[in-house]
């Protein structure tokens, strides 16, 4: 601490100095210290040693604690200048007492702060001093000199401000920065202190004190370098955060450090790779921004020092979190901007342009908003960095699937193109895409994207804020330089504001009517078109009435809004109007969505591009470029003057004549239009006649000079000009004239005179005579039919007067064309303009078509001489075709078109050159498209699913899909249109017409011509697939019937031909095959109304027969063609699924009882005849033989089967086929064969063929499952019971019918028809050898039952009534299973399952006695082998249905129709492996063959009942026994 004196201590002060003491005023005090500080301030260093006890005396406590702060400042300018005069060595010595002179010179510095104190010139002197001899170094020899320094920079950061002079800054610096660079260490609180100087809130709100910092971080970076990077690491890599204030603002610190030194963060910056690839998400996205900001600084190099770092970064485009991902791409303008070295690859590091590139493609839509924006950016700051690829992703994002984005890209695209287009500079070649690609974007079906084209056109392609000239400049360069897609979408936005505004006009025409419910009516008719071309219709409408009421009551917006849409109005005034009626409207704020809605319409209508003046500019500036071809005149970007340029400019002329002709009344617009009509370019010439003829109408009263001098050049070109020019000229003359009658007459005898071969205008007289008879046919009709009949058809195209140049070439340009083609084809134009000037005519037209139905079909070359080439056949082919068309618009003509003139034009389609199909299709689009070509027409086009190239397909099926939404579209807005009309109007109504004409291709022969209907299944799923997508009023059972009402039908063009007519079936079952396929999509309800289909090609339905056949051929019958071909059988013969199974019911019954009754007439003879051979054939005395007394025996039980299954309310399938039925039944022998009616059956049920039959029994007949459980159940595999079938691929549904028509077979036919079914049967032979292991075990088995027969034949009658009993036994157990299963898997209801029930119980009444009353009969023969052999059966039937369903397979059938085993047949056929079976007696053997057969019947009724309890399909089933 400082020391104490006595008062009047004797002390050596300088010469001139008073003494001092503690008893002096402060007045005195303060004077005699300044005349000391003088003193000190002039003494030098070698006059120091008798003033040290003054030294010490001034730094005692009185001194540095008096209350004078001008006693503490002048005491604190002597002790400066005493470290100065004692230097080196202070005369203080003690560390306490120097600390506590250091901080009071510390606190007297703080008087600095203030520069405008009368005293700071004292203050700067200290802060001189101290600085000069740097005295506050000596506070770095204490060991406790911390205070002193944290309060010395703390202060200096404190007073310092922008007052202060760089002199003041630069002193406070020299004292600072010696105490950092020759410090052995520096403080983590001093540097802390340094540090915070350079963050928020020093930098913006305290400037001085951050730029004090910065240059004192600078001046000693190399001493505090250490410290910091231990300062960082300590924080980044081990956590330390608690040593530091600083600890949570590192990020911020490295930014601020890397801007000021960035050498002091070389060994900082690699430990950020850790936080960059952090688990911790703010870790990851401070330092992302961190180096995002350090990486894209000016001038920066960090990325090629830090190269890893840089890998690391880019690596965070990639994150998985988004903010992430955003925060990368929205820094990369910035990366664009300033160092476009990294928007390439660096170094075999991927640069950020592929990495912009894929963020492109982000599945979040503010990422792909982010890199849109971020290139737009950087292309409006600096074009020159962005590279091609960039721009690229920007022209890709304006097809994104989110409008917002699209629209950023196509704002941003409309923005860069404009500073291109004002800057002039050399960068708008590498944007001439642009004009196009914004233009493309019209085309998008979302009104929110037509309107920002036209705001775009508006305000950057053309601003209309620019003056006329510049604006029409603007305009011509645009217009110039697009593609033909964007010429059409630039015309149709002229032409869709131009009925806007018509629109808008007569909504204010009707407010002239007054105030009715018709006008109501009326204005919400117009409001709801008006809104169709606003964004949200339904919402708009709202909106638009409100404004139609304001509209209303206020007359001075109704008024403006008259002006707006008044033809005339110039682009200023329009702009005025529409500000004084948005107004009106409110503020546009957000939810103001009347102010949106209108503001939205008036941009829509406003003209605020083109009027009078912009008109007459642009027609100048295309007569200045056409004087002056050079193009010297024009800026670098402008086209040239050549003739493409200057036809693409007349071209824009006659776009905008068609829209503003009231803007074209001008003189100067008229003399300027003179100019080019006599130009010598013939394309310029045509053009400009055509603006004349859209705006010459009142010329004649309007500019009277003007139309004497264009009248006769009119006529010249008429009759001397090129045909293009005569046609354009006869045009202008009727659109201007009003007495033109007479002009007419002399032009056409005129032209008539030429009508010659040799003469020079005889194309023009061709076009010139056409063009009359369309215009004036009443003046000229007679004289052009006698020239047409005399001369166009026998002299021009009935003769080949010259022989065509020698060409291989399928087509050619125009110029090549001979003059006899070209005639030609004029000739045929002329043909089609004098019909339709004959309107009221149309028989005289058959004629004409029927020589263009013969050009087209001899390929062009009417006499077949072979004189014309290739190429020109093409062109009169096609202009053939096209006349047909154009002819075919007039309801008159086409309905004297026949078919086959038709399907002859329609093949041009598929014409061999392709510029034949291209042209002809367009033709026929352009028609149909404008509602003009009848409904039929547009099945032509499904012919272009043939074409062999697969773009013109896409073309093609385009054109398609747009006739049938402008069909709908047009239906839709004419709600009150004729609802006969319908029928001609709604696409779906094309399929009738298209099925017809596919059914007559020329390639398709025979119905099941599986080639042809191969193409002809592309051209349906071509029509369908547009049919069928977004159609919400879409109903499969429309399509169903329509296809239905057609097979009941016959072709109108050959009703005889059998072969035609089934073509049209096939075609109509692969129509259903393919919308069954897609039937899942479909409305299932039910079709109000009855399809109506065209008399003109089908005739009148037959009711009386359903067409239920399927003339498909197998190969469409897969996959979903199965199910269609199901659900058609099941719509045809539903009806009739009762009745035949009523039928069934009673004549199986009936057939069972004489089975029966035959049955034991049969074991009657047999046991009076003993010694009857067993393999004999003969009729027993009942006419039976025994094969055929077993086949009854089999069809016994497969009729109690069905009888039990429809008990139980199983039904049949109605998918059985009608016809071979009925067949079945009209057979009186019952010749039909099982494998007809299998196929039938099959194909009705799977759409396949039936399966390969396979060796073995017959299945136990048993009743068809409902069609909807066959649908969607697998078919189990089945096991045939015993009996005379063979082991076949048969569903039990077949062998049904099967067995319903040999029922219905009553005579003398039934033991024949049974004799070869059951040879037939017998005959076939295995086609799986899966259980030859199971045969040879059931050889054996053979072997020891006949043994066991033989042993058995004595045994006592108790064991047969215990047999008896236990079968009896067994069979209640089947009964018992099969009641279970049937109530588990009925879905009828419990209605249906107690009918179900009682059925059950009825059929197994009637089987346990048929079964009983065939055991009594056996049991008269005394067969004693009955026991043993039904004990066997039991045995075999537990074990079957112990197995589990799914696991049953089928084995080698036993063949007992002739009584053998299957050893027996095997070795009868030679593919047996076993040997002979041993012999029996025959009596023996008879009476075991007559047991077996009622044993198998009880297992056949037992096995099926346990089959229906498994499954829902019947099947008969006999189960192989387990091998032993």
């Amino acid at each position: 601490m400082a020391k104490r004196f006595d008062r009047n201590p004797k002390l050596t002060y300088p010469p001139e100095c008073k003494e001092l003491n503690e008893e002096l005023s402060k007045d005195e005090l303060v004077k005699r210290l300044k005349m000391l500080a003088k003193a000190f301030q002039d003494l030098g260093q070698d006059e120091n040693n008798e003033y040290k006890e003054l030294a010490l005396y001034l730094a005692s406590e009185f001194f540095m604690d008096h209350s004078s702060k001008d006693v503490r400042l002048l005491v604190a300018c002597c002790i400066a200048d005493i470290f100065r005069v004692f230097a080196p060595e202070a005369p203080y010595t003690e560390t306490e007492h120097l600390k506590e002179i250091f901080l009071f010179l510390t606190e007297q510095l703080r008087g600095l702060s203030d520069p405008d104190s009368p005293s700071f010139r004292r203050y700067f002197y200290l802060l001189e001093n101290l600085a000069w001899v740097k005295s506050f170094n000596i506070c770095l020899e204490l060991e406790d000199n911390q205070d002193i320094l944290n309060g010395l920079f703390k202060m200096m950061f404190e007073i310092v401000s922008d007052k202060h002079s760089t002199k003041v800054i630069g002193f406070m610096l020299d004292v600072m920065c010696p105490l950092l660079t020759e410090a052995d260490i520096v403080s983590q609180e001093l540097l802390d202190i340094i540090l915070a100087c350079i963050l928020e809130p020093f930098k913006t709100q305290r400037r001085a004190a951050y730029n004090l910092a910065r240059d004192l971080i600078r001046r000693s970076s190399s001493a505090i370098e250490p410290y910091v990077q231990t300062f960082f690491s300590n924080a980044l890599m081990l956590g330390k955060t608690s040593e530091s204030d600083l600890s949570d603002r590192l990020l911020d610190l490295i930014q601020e450090l890397n801007g000021i030194a960035p050498s002091i963060l070389i060994g900082v910056l690699p430990q950020l790779e850790f936080k960059l690839k952090s688990a911790d998400e703010s870790e990851r996205m401070s330092a992302t921004r961190l180096l995002a900001k350090m990486f894209s600084e000016p001038n920066s190099d960090l990325a090629m020092l830090h190269k890893p770092l840089w890998s690391c970064f880019v690596g965070r485009f990639y994150d998985i979190d988004i903010n992430i991902r955003r925060l990368c791409t929205q820094a990369s303008q910035e990366f664009i901007v300033n160092h476009p070295e990294l928007v390439q690859d660096v170094s075999g590091s991927i640069g950020i342009g592929e990495h912009l590139r894929h963020r492109q493609h982000d599945s979040d839509e503010n990422v792909r908003m982010d890199v849109v924006q971020a290139i737009v950016g950087a292309s409006k700051r600096a074009l020159a960095n962005v590279t091609d690829d960039l721009l690229e992703c920007v022209k890709e994002r304006t097809l994104d699937k989110k409008f917002k984005i699209r629209k950023e890209a196509l704002v941003g695209l409309g923005q860069i193109y404009k500073c291109c287009c004002e800057a002039n500079g050399s960068d708008l070649e590498r944007l001439t895409w642009v004009r196009n690609k914004v233009l493309h974007a019209y085309y998008h079906n979302a009104v929110d994207d037509k309107v920002l084209v036209e705001r775009i056109l508006n305000t950057s392609l053309v601003p209309y804020s620019l003056e006329p000239a510049e604006r029409m400049k603007r305009l011509y360069l645009l217009y110039t330089n697009l593609d033909k897609h964007a010429i059409k979408a630039l015309q149709e936005i002229f032409r869709t504001q131009f009925g806007l505004r018509n629109l808008v006009r007569t909504v204010l025409d009707i407010h002239q009517k007054g105030e009715s419910e018709e006008v109501n009516q009326m204005l919400s008719a117009k409001v709801v078109q008006l809104s169709r071309f606003l964004s949200e219709p339904t919402k708009a409408q709202e909106h638009l009435k409100k404004f139609v009421g304001m509209i209303r009551d206020d007359m001075k917006m109704r008024g403006n809004l008259l002006k707006l849409v008044t033809p005339g109005c110039s682009c200023k005034k329009a702009e005025d109007y529409v500000k004084e009626i948005i107004r009106k409207l409110g503020n546009p704020v957000p939810n103001n969505f009347l102010y949106t809605n209108v503001k939205q319409l008036l941009e829509r209508i406003a003209p605020v591009m083109i009027d009078g003046s912009a008109v007459m500019a642009l027609a100048s500036h295309i007569r200045e470029i056409m004087e002056n071809k050079d193009g010297s005149e024009m800026d670098s970007h402008s086209a040239s003057g050549s003739d493409d340029s200057l036809e693409s400019g007349m071209n824009l002329l006659l776009m905008l004549s068609n829209v503003y002709q009231s803007c074209f009344h001008s003189e100067d617009v008229y003399r300027c239009l003179l100019v080019f009509v006599k130009s010598e370019v013939d394309s310029i010439s045509d053009i400009a006649l055509q603006v004349f003829k859209n705006v010459g109408v009142s010329m004649e009263q309007m500019f009277p000079a003007i139309h004497s001098i264009l009248l006769p050049i009119l006529q010249k070109m008429a009759k001397s000009g090129t045909p293009k020019q005569a046609k354009h000229a006869l045009r202008c003359i009727d659109a201007m004239c009003k007495s033109k009658d007479e002009i007419f007459r002399q032009l056409y005898e005129h032209l008539k005179q030429n009508m010659k071969h040799d003469s020079p205008n005889f194309l023009t007289s061709l076009v010139g005579i056409g063009h009359l008879s369309s215009l004036r046919p009443s003046l000229f009709v007679s004289s052009t039919e006698d020239l047409v009949n005399t001369f166009i058809k026998p002299e021009l195209l009935s003769k080949d007067r010259t022989i065509g140049r020698k060409s291989n070439e399928s087509w050619c340009q125009e110029h090549l064309v001979s003059e006899e083609t070209l005639a030609k084809i004029q000739g045929l134009k002329l043909m089609v303009r004098w019909l339709l000037g004959c309107r009221t005519a149309g028989n005289k037209a058959s004629s004409t078509f029927r020589l263009l139905y013969t050009m087209i079909l001899c390929e062009g070359d009417l006499m077949e001489q072979g004189n014309i080439n290739k190429a020109e056949m093409a062109r009169l082919r096609l202009q053939a075709g096209c006349c047909m068309l154009k002819l075919a618009q007039e309801p008159i003509f086409a309905d004297a078109i026949r078919l086959e003139q038709f399907e002859t034009m329609a093949l041009l389609v598929n014409d061999p050159c392709y510029e034949v199909r291209v042209q002809f299709v367009q033709k026929l689009h352009k028609g149909l498209l404008a509602l003009r070509l009848p409904l039929q027409y547009m099945g032509v086009l499904c012919l272009g699913a043939l074409d062999p190239l697969k773009e013109r397909r896409a073309i093609v099926k385009q054109m398609f899909v747009a006739n049938v939404t402008r069909r709908r579209e047009y239906l839709k807005q004419n709600l009150t249109a004729n609802s006969n009309k319908i029928f001609t109007l709604l696409p779906d109504y094309v399929l009738p017409y298209a099925i017809h004409l596919l059914a007559h291709d020329p390639d398709y022969t025979t119905y099941d011509d599986i080639n042809a209907l191969k193409g002809i299944k592309d051209c349906l799923t071509f029509m369908l697939d547009p049919l069928l997508t977004k159609n919400e009023n879409i109903s499969f059972n429309f399509y169903k019937k329509m296809f239905e009402s057609i097979k009941q039908r016959k072709d109108v063009q050959c009703v005889m031909s059998d072969e035609a007519n089934k073509k049209l079936y096939a075609i109509c079952d692969l129509a259903l095959t393919l919308i069954s396929a897609k039937s899942s999509h479909f409305s299932q309800t039910e079709f109000a109304a009855e399809p109506v289909l065209p008399k003109r090609l089908y005739t009148e339905p037959d009711l009386a027969r359903p067409n239920t056949t399927v003339y498909l051929p197998s190969e469409f019958l897969t996959g979903q063609a199965s199910k269609a071909k199901k659900l058609a059988a099941v719509s045809s013969s539903s009806a009739k699924a009762s009745e035949i199974k009523k039928k069934t019911t009673s004549a199986v019954l009936h057939d069972s009882t004489k089975v029966r009754s035959r049955i034991e007439s049969l074991d009657s003879s047999i046991s009076s005849n003993p010694s009857s051979p067993v393999s004999s054939t003969k009729s027993s005395p009942h006419g039976l033989s025994e094969r055929n007394r077993t086949s009854l025996s089999n069809k016994l039980h497969s009729a109690r089967a069905i009888s039990k299954a429809q008990g139980g309310g199983k039904t049949f399938s109605p998918n059985d086929d009608i016809e071979r039925y009925k067949r079945g039944n009209s057979n009186s022998r019952g010749e039909s064969s099982e494998e007809d009616v299998e196929s039938s059956s099959l194909s009705h049920r799977t759409g396949k063929k039936s399966a390969k039959s396979t060796s073995g029994s017959k299945k136990s007949a048993a009743m068809a499952n409902q069609p909807a459980v066959l649908a969607k159940k697998k078919k189990p595999s089945s096991i045939a019971s015993s009996g005379s079938a063979t082991r076949t691929g048969k569903t039990t549904q077949s062998k049904i019918l099967d067995f319903v028509k040999r029922a219905s077979t009553r005579g003398k036919g039934r033991s024949e028809s049974l004799d070869r079914t059951s040879s037939a049967d017998s005959s076939v032979k295995p086609a799986s050898t899966d259980f030859e292991d199971e045969e040879e075990m059931e050889a054996d088995e053979e072997v020891e039952e006949n043994e066991e027969v033989v042993e058995e034949s004595e045994v006592e009658s108790e064991e047969d009534e215990k047999e008896k009993k236990e079968a009896a036994s067994s069979r209640r157990r089947a009964s018992a299973s099969n009641s279970q299963s049937s109530s588990r898997t009925s879905t009828q209801g419990k209605k249906a399952s107690a009918t179900v029930s009682k059925k059950q119980t009825n059929v197994r009444v009637t089987t346990k006695k048929a079964i009983s009353d065939g055991n009594k009969a056996s049991k008269k023969k005394g067969n004693s082998t009955e026991a043993a052999s039904l004990k066997r059966q039991r045995d075999s039937s537990q074990e079957s249905s112990s197995l589990p369903s799914s696991s049953v397979k089928r084995p080698k059938s036993r063949n007992l129709s002739n009584g053998t085993s299957d050893g027996e047949e095997d070795e009868s056929s030679g593919s047996g492996k076993r040997g002979k079976t041993t012999a029996l007696p025959s009596a023996v053997l008879r009476r075991r063959k007559g047991v077996l057969a009622i044993k198998r019947r009880e297992g056949a009724a037992a096995r099926a009942a346990q089959k229906y309890a498994d499954f829902e399909v019947p099947v008969g089933i006999i189960t192989p026994k387990k091998k032993r």
